[in-house]
């Protein structure tokens, strides 16, 4: 247990300017979705194996708010295995936290989808996990309030929110011979209600395995 909670305190350190590629979106969205896609290897229960974490982010820097998604723990306030934890977070600081579910992933080549909704209005940061499906815990996200935050910010367009920092800012933490692939499938831009543009590029997350 103690190198498993070693590795995951990791993702509380803010991640580095992000310096690589930046694809940015149509100009006056206040809304973006995410659609993510999991498959497993072969996990392993007994060490909590792998724990993995997505990041969205309003810019490529750690000065704003962001958005954290952890599948597999939990790490607010306190160390804890299995299930799935959103996160607002201000530099190392979490704002505000929302968990579900207690299961650890234990089923070869499983595979894990969901939505991740990132929203400005009102002088606030809402983000929204949704139509998450598995074999762990079955659906989650499945209602208005299951893994849904908000906090405040100053922002109010998402002129520089990038799916390129979402990917590189994600991955697993702990395990990546447990994983075999982690996709970012499609990116959906919104003002209001209306649909703005669709990237429907396929990003992967770089393993290290």
């Amino acid at each position: 247990m103690l190198r498993v909670l070693s590795v995951t305190l990791m993702l509380l350190v803010p991640l580095p300017y992000f310096t690589g590629k930046v694809t940015l979106g149509p100009a006056g969205a206040d809304r973006v979705e995410e659609d993510w896609q999991l498959i497993l290897a072969t996990p392993d229960p007994d060490l909590t194996c792998p724990q993995l974490s997505t990041t969205m982010k309003l810019d490529a820097t750690n000065s704003s708010p962001f958005c954290v998604f952890s599948l597999n723990y939990q790490d607010f306030p306190s160390f804890i295995p299995g299930g799935v934890q959103a996160k607002i977070l201000q530099g190392d600081q979490t704002l505000v936290s929302s968990t579900q579910g207690t299961g650890q992933f234990q089923t070869a080549g499983e595979t894990v989808t969901w939505t991740q909704r990132l929203s400005l209005s009102g002088g606030n940061l809402n983000f929204k996990i949704t139509g998450g499906q598995s074999t762990t815990w079955g659906p989650f996200g499945s209602t208005d309030t299951q893994l849904a935050l908000t906090a405040p910010t100053p922002i109010a367009v998402l002129d520089n929110y990038s799916p390129d920092v979402s990917v590189a800012s994600s991955g697993p933490s702990f395990g990546d011979n447990r994983v075999s692939s982690m996709t970012l499938l499609q990116v959906r831009y919104y003002q209001g209600q209306t649909l703005l543009a669709t990237d429907t590029t396929a990003r992967t997350v770089k393993l290290a395995n």
